[in-house]
């Protein structure tokens, strides 16, 4: 497998060259290259086709998404992963767009979880979309879809066309708009962290986050419940109720 990293400071890529090549006398052979900036990183990915693709966020002169700019479609079939020191609205822009991320200091276990990742499944499908979106959030500080992470790939849909979120065990069901059902391999906790900034959001019950768009009815019988558009049929937790009347007020 063949691993390219890039980052302008040298101390950093020295410490994560350290660390690959710690997982390569454990693991066997791999290929490593560094870049320390965006045209070099270019001319290294056309020319070695690299598999794995450590990118800083922050660099001189752009950001680490620009490479969507300096590589045609057919060429973007790498695994990336960005770097970054911590920024929290950076860290929930590569959540919401499905993107792996290190946090700088870098943990040693963390980088080797990600080969293991990639080597277990070389194949990556086009990343175009999932880097426009996040160059977009990065940019205007704002979310307009979510990348839900499937078998084949990630999906990006439109957060107002989410009707429900809805726990079960480890993995959330999402209602959209459109009808469609979808089973994602994450837990209910993960979206309501990266939804909650968002007025439209309601949690009525622990197992339930629901869009008030909408919202179609509300009941108070049975300890109260809401109706919604697709004629789900949403329980209210009685240490919630006062809030969910808040809200509906």
């Amino acid at each position: 497998m063949k691993i390219l990293i890039v980052d302008d400071e040298e101390r950093a890529r020295s410490l994560l060259r350290g660390i690959i090549e710690q997982y390569e006398s454990e693991n066997g052979k791999l290929e490593l290259f560094e870049a320390s900036n965006l045209n070099d990183a270019v001319k290294l990915i056309k020319k070695e086709q690299a598999d794995l693709v450590f990118m800083d966020i922050e660099m001189p002169g752009g950001k680490g998404t620009d490479i969507l700019n300096k590589l045609p479609e057919e060429e973007v079939s790498f695994h990336l992963v960005f770097t970054t020191a911590y920024q929290e609205f950076a860290l929930k822009a590569f959540e919401m767009n499905a993107f792996d991320y290190l946090l700088k200091p870098i943990r040693p276990q963390k980088v080797k979880e990600v080969i293991k990742k990639v080597e277990a499944d070389q194949k990556q499908e086009s990343i175009q979309e999932q880097l426009r979106l996040l160059h977009s959030s990065l940019m205007t500080k704002n979310f307009e879809k979510i990348g839900l992470p499937l078998a084949d790939g990630v999906e990006f849909v439109p957060i107002e066309d989410i009707i429900q979120l809805e726990a079960d065990g480890m993995y959330t069901k999402i209602a959209l708009k459109s009808g469609q059902k979808k089973v994602i391999s994450k837990p209910l906790k993960h979206f309501v962290e990266l939804l909650e900034e968002n007025k439209s959001f309601l949690k009525p019950h622990r197992s339930h986050f629901i869009n008030m768009r909408f919202l179609k009815q509300y009941s108070h019988k049975d300890g109260g419940y809401l109706v919604l558009d697709n004629d789900n049929i949403v329980p209210i937790a009685r240490n919630r109720k006062q809030e969910v009347l808040n809200r509906l007020s």
